[in-house]
């Protein structure tokens, strides 16, 4: 702040504007590494352009546009296969800045270190020399976090936040269905926050330990019910709708919560279109990659895997599109992809049709 005085603002949202352009510039790469001599690049930045929810999210005060820089990093390393250490060192970077940005980000940590470990056993050249300077350089770039976190706290944490408990016990509140998709699930942070108040003391790992506990009895309670709801999250987060779908204020009755003057965001809303035909395309360009049609399989995987553990943390506890936008960014490739294959069949079947110029 003091370096942008009062402007800091401002400073911010086109600091957020140039990372929003260097993802799009990202997936072109991504996009041209598969199919280099077609619309590919073009239709995957174009269809991520168009993307108003993402651009709305890439423009807000919030970590996700650097987390989708380090996504689309650590893709674009294990696209290329570059066997040399400085790649390592960068994949190892872009890995634990995943990790620190947001919990979700060990799930790309594991997926990918799988990854990297099945190359090893495979004995690919230089796969055992890329997976240690990897795991050694995530160390490192991880270690000044988890020396704070013992220092503070007297022991290293697994979770890169203190919040995993936290947000298990608002998955498993059985009122987080009157709230979700209308409005968004941190409204219930208050009456969440209410169950910790005979805990002694504000230790932030003993009550998250705590809510872990709450967690566990709320889904012993009623499994059944966690079981719908976990379903229904997984159906919001692969949402093209936006959850939540609009703003309103919670209040409490005799029945349990309601939701009063709830307004819908149309403006998030109106870019439903372009959302399912990202996915659907997403859809149609990674079978085709799985399937060795056409692009690297490894990388098809590696991303339906990404989706896949994605989808698992937030079925269990709760979801907003925003924690699969990142996502979204890598389903751009494969959907440019496909569209870009479906244009050239549609071209190649006109021209037998009409053979003569």
């Amino acid at each position: 702040m003091d370096v942008t005085g009062d402007h800091w603002f401002l400073a911010t949202i086109l600091l957020q504007a140039v990372g929003a352009a260097l993802c799009l510039v990202m997936v072109f790469g991504l996009a041209r590494a598969i199919r280099p001599r077609s619309w590919a690049p073009w239709l995957s930045a174009g269809l991520l352009a168009i993307h108003g929810q993402f651009m709305f999210e890439m423009l807000s005060l919030r970590e996700t546009v650097w987390f989708t820089l380090a996504l689309l990093g650590v893709a674009w390393l294990l696209l290329k296969r570059i066997p040399s250490a400085s790649s390592a060192v960068a994949l190892g970077g872009f890995l634990a800045s995943l990790y620190l940005l947001r919990p979700t980000g060990l799930m790309v940590c594991g997926v990918t270190l799988v990854f990297l470990a099945w190359n090893a056993m495979r004995l690919e050249s230089g796969a055992v020399r890329r997976l240690v300077i990897t795991l050694v350089a995530s160390a490192l770039f991880v270690a000044p976090w988890q020396a704070f976190t013992c220092r503070n706290f007297g022991t290293p944490g697994f979770f890169p936040t203190s919040s995993s408990g936290y947000n298990l016990a608002k998955g498993a509140d059985p009122e987080l269905a009157r709230v979700t998709p209308w409005i968004d699930a941190d409204r219930l942070d208050p009456r969440v926050r209410e169950l910790t108040d005979t805990i002694p003391g504000t230790e932030e790992l003993a009550t998250d330990k705590a809510f872990k506990q709450i967690a566990i009895k709320l889904i012993s309670k009623n499994p059944r019910r966690v079981i719908y709801r976990s379903m229904a999250s997984a159906v919001e987060f692969v949402s093209p709708l936006p959850i939540p779908l609009g703003t309103g204020t919670l209040k409490q009755t005799a029945s349990g919560l309601t939701i009063e003057n709830f307004r819908p965001d149309w403006e998030e809303i109106a870019f439903t279109p372009v959302v399912i035909l990202l996915l659907v395309s997403a859809c149609g360009g990674l079978k085709c990659f799985l399937c060795r049609k056409e692009g690297p399989a490894f990388f098809g995987l590696w991303i339906v895997l990404v989706f896949l553990a994605f989808l698992a943390v937030h079925a269990l506890t709760f979801t907003k599109t925003r924690y699969r936008l990142p996502l979204d960014a890598l389903l751009a490739v494969p959907a440019g992809a496909w569209l870009a294959g479906f244009k050239r069949k549609r071209e190649a079947d006109d021209a037998d049709k009409n053979p003569w110029p």
